[in-house]
C-alpha cells in the first residue's frame, strides 16, 4: 500500500479495488471520488452496493496514518476495518446509492462465487455487453435469473483473522502531536463538555487535549472525569491559579509544536484545527493566527458573527486577537518566555503586544469558534481587563519611560468658569493639575486660556501659563493653533520633550495611567497619534434624503472595519517630531486608547458636576 502512494507522492486520492471486486461500476466509481471531493472527505464509501462492486476513497493522510500508527499494519487487505478504528478523527462521507443492491454477493472468495460471476459475465457476452456493462445490467440478470443469485446466498463475507490486531498505538501518537489544545475551566459545568466535544469530533486527528480545572467547586471536575479513558485527553486537577498561570502550567505539559486554547464556555467550529494548522505549516514565519468568530448567547444561540480585518493588510496592530482560540507557535510563545503571570486578568493583550510587535500574526476570515456571551465570562468585566490592559502597557519594555511629555490643559472662558467651581473639595482643575504633577513620564505642564480667572487661579498656585486669545479660543479655531503658538511663545516649552498630550479637565474619572498609555501605544504600535475613545454599541443613523438609514444594516454580521469607537476621555498625543512636521494631531497612523465608562465621564455643566461629585466621593 505504502509503497504504491510513495512511488506516487503527486497523488493525494487514492482508489482502494481489491483483487475479488471485479465488477466495478465506473459511473459509480467516479460518482464516488466527486463525492469524496466535494466533502473534502478523508474516506468515502458507496453505501448499498453489492460486495464486490464497492469502491473506497482514501485521503494519503489517512493511509499514512494507518501505515505509522497502527500497532500491526499486515493486515492491510482489510483496511476498512482499520479506519473504522480511527473514523471519528477523520472526515468522512458516504455516496447514497437511490437502488439497494446490497442483496447481490459479488466478491470473488471461493469456488461459489465463481460460479455466480462466470454465469454473469457469459451472459453479458452472449448478449454483447462484454466491457460496457453497469450494474443496473447486473440488477436485471439476477431480476432474470434468481436461481444463479442463490448458488453463493449463504456465504457470509468474510470476517478479519484474529492474527491482525486493528487497533492504534496511541501512546506513540500522542508523543509528538502537531497540534496542543488546552481547556481551561472554572466552574462551567453547563458548557464544558460541549467544549471538550467539540475538539475531539475536529475534522483532524495529529492532536492533544489537555483539560485544566482550575479549582473548581462545582461539578465540573466529574464531567471533564467522563474523558478520561480517551487516548488523546490528559487531564490536569489543580488549586485555583488564575488563568495566565494555568496557560503557562499548559505550555509546560503541552507536546504540540501548535498550541491553542478553548476556554470551557465556548466551543469550535469541526474544520477549526485543520485550518489553523495548514496556516501555520503553509508560512513558517507566522508566529500566530486566529480565526472569525459567532458570538453566541447562554443557550448556544447564534447572535452575530464577528468579522475581523484581513491582517495580512493591516498596518495598524492595535486591535489584538481574541486571547482564545488563537493558535500559537510554540516555539515563538517559548521566546517571549510565555504569558506573564504578573496579570491575573486579562485577556491575550499582553502576549499579543510582545508577539505582534516582532513577528508575522495572521487571520483566517471564517468563523471558527463560539464564543458565548453570559454573565459569568471574564470579557464582560470591562473595567478589570482596560485596568490590567493598562498596567501592561505601563510596564511594557523597550518603549521610553523617560520624562518627555508636554502635557496641555486648554480651558475655554465661559460664564460659569466649571474648571473653578468647587468640587470634592478641590476643583476640576486642580484635580486635573494633581494628577498630571503626579505622574513620572509628564515633565512640563501649562494650562492655556483666554478666561482671567483662569491666569490669577495659575499665578496663586505657580501653575505654568499660556495667555490664549479670543481668537484661539473660538469653538471652530483648530486646537493646532493654540498647539502652534504655545510652541512659537513658550521658548523653552519643546526642550527635552517627545510627545505632547492634550488633556481636557471635563473628567475627572480619568486616571494619570490613561493619559501615560497614550504615549505608551505610541510606541508600541509605531504610531504617530492617539486618542482616547469607546467602542460604541449604539445604533447610528444617517439621512439619505428619504428618512434615516442605519449605518450597518446587517446586524448579524459585524465588521470589524464597520466598528465605531467615540472619541471621549478628553486625550490627545502625539509625536512632537511629527507634530512639528505635520501641525496635526491627526494623523495617518492614529492609535486609539479604550477607557472604561467610568473614565469617559464627561461634565458638561453644572448638573452633571452636583451628580458626579457624589459619585466620584464614593469612588476615591
Amino acid at each position: 500500500m505504502m509503497i504504491a502512494i510513495d512511488d506516487n507522492p503527486q497523488h493525494e486520492i487514492i482508489l482502494r479495488i481489491t483483487g475479488d471486486d471485479i465488477l466495478i461500476d465506473p459511473d459509480y466509481l467516479m460518482e464516488t471520488v466527486n463525492n469524496f471531493k466535494i466533502n473534502n472527505s478523508d474516506y468515502t464509501d458507496a453505501k448499498n452496493l453489492p460486495s464486490g462492486t464497492e469502491v473506497e476513497v482514501f485521503s494519503k493522510n489517512v493511509l499514512s496514518f494507518i501505515n505509522d500508527n497502527f500497532v500491526d499494519t499486515s493486515g492491510s487487505e482489510y483496511l476498512t476495518n482499520y479506519y473504522k478504528e480511527i473514523e471519528e478523527h477523520f472526515r468522512s462521507s458516504s455516496l447514497k446509492v437511490s437502488e439497494n443492491y446490497s442483496n447481490l454477493r459479488l466478491t470473488l472468495d471461493n469456488e461459489k462465487d465463481f460460479h455466480v460471476i462466470s454465469n454473469l459475465l457469459e451472459h453479458f457476452d452472449k448478449v454483447g455487453k462484454k466491457y460496457n456493462y453497469n450494474l443496473n445490467d447486473i440488477n436485471n440478470y439476477f431480476l432474470s435469473n434468481p436461481n444463479v443469485l442463490k448458488i453463493n446466498s449463504k456465504v457470509k463475507q468474510k470476517n478479519i483473522p484474529s492474527r491482525f490486531n486493528t487497533k492504534v498505538d496511541w501512546k506513540s501518537y500522542t508523543n509528538d502531536p502537531l497540534i496542543t489544545v488546552y481547556i481551561t475551566c472554572h466552574n462551567y459545568e453547563d458548557y464544558v463538555e460541549k467544549a471538550i466535544q467539540s475538539v475531539l469530533n475536529q475534522n483532524f486527528s495529529d492532536y492533544e487535549l489537555i483539560i485544566i480545572d482550575d479549582g473548581s467547586s462545582d461539578s465540573s471536575r466529574e464531567k471533564i472525569s467522563k474523558f478520561r479513558s480517551h487516548p488523546k485527553v490528559k487531564i490536569i486537577f489543580q488549586e485555583n491559579l488564575g488563568l495566565n498561570k494555568t496557560n503557562n502550567v499548559a505550555i509546560n505539559v503541552s507536546k504540540g509544536k501548535f498550541i491553542m486554547r478553548l476556554d470551557a464556555d465556548d466551543f469550535l467550529d469541526k474544520n477549526a484545527l485543520h485550518l489553523m494548522s495548514k496556516k501555520l505549516l503553509d508560512d513558517e514565519e507566522l508566529a500566530l493566527v486566529f480565526p472569525d468568530y459567532f458570538m453566541i448567547d447562554s443557550h448556544g444561540e447564534i447572535l452575530s458573527q464577528e468579522k475581523r480585518h484581513d491582517f495580512d493588510e493591516v498596518k495598524m496592530k492595535d486591535q489584538p486577537a481574541h486571547g482564545a482560540c488563537t493558535m500559537f507557535r510554540k516555539s515563538i510563545l517559548e521566546k517571549v518566555n510565555n504569558y506573564s503571570e504578573e496579570y491575573d486578568c486579562q485577556d491575550g493583550y499582553e502576549i499579543w503586544t510582545k508577539i505582534a510587535e516582532n513577528h508575522k500574526v495572521s487571520n483566517i476570515n471564517l468563523p471558527l469558534f463560539y464564543y458565548r456571551q453570559h454573565q459569568k465570562n471574564l470579557t464582560k468585566n470591562e473595567e478589570r481587563i482596560l485596568s490590567t490592559r493598562s498596567r501592561i502597557l505601563s510596564s511594557k519594555s523597550g518603549i521610553s519611560k523617560k520624562k518627555n511629555i508636554l502635557a496641555i490643559v486648554p480651558i475655554r472662558r465661559e460664564n460659569l468658569c466649571l474648571a473653578l467651581t468647587p468640587f470634592n473639595k478641590t476643583t476640576l482643575l486642580d484635580l486635573t493639575m494633581q494628577k498630571l504633577q503626579n505622574s513620572k513620564r509628564i515633565q512640563k505642564i501649562i494650562v492655556s486660556s483666554n478666561d482671567e480667572r483662569i491666569k490669577i487661579h495659575c499665578q496663586k498656585r505657580n501653575y505654568r501659563f499660556h495667555f490664549r486669545s479670543d481668537i484661539l479660543s473660538e469653538i471652530n479655531s483648530p486646537i493646532e493653533d493654540t498647539i502652534n503658538n504655545i510652541l512659537l511663545e513658550e521658548k523653552d516649552i519643546s526642550k527635552n520633550i517627545d510627545f505632547i498630550s492634550l488633556i481636557n479637565y471635563e473628567y475627572p474619572f480619568l486616571d494619570i495611567r490613561n493619559i501615560e498609555n497614550s504615549i505608551d501605544i505610541l510606541q508600541v504600535y509605531n504610531a504617530n497619534s492617539s486618542m482616547s475613545v469607546v467602542a460604541s454599541e449604539s445604533n447610528f443613523f444617517n439621512h439619505d434624503g428619504n428618512g434615516l438609514v442605519p449605518l450597518n444594516r446587517n446586524k448579524s454580521l459585524r465588521l470589524e472595519r464597520e466598528r465605531l469607537y467615540e472619541e471621549t476621555g478628553g486625550i490627545h498625543s502625539v509625536s512632537l517630531s511629527w507634530y512639528k512636521k505635520n501641525k496635526s494631531l491627526h494623523s495617518k497612523k492614529v492609535s486609539h486608547l479604550i477607557i472604561d465608562e467610568r473614565a469617559s465621564r464627561k461634565i458638561k455643566n453644572l448638573e452633571d458636576l452636583k451628580m458626579f461629585e457624589t459619585l466620584f466621593g464614593k469612588t476615591e
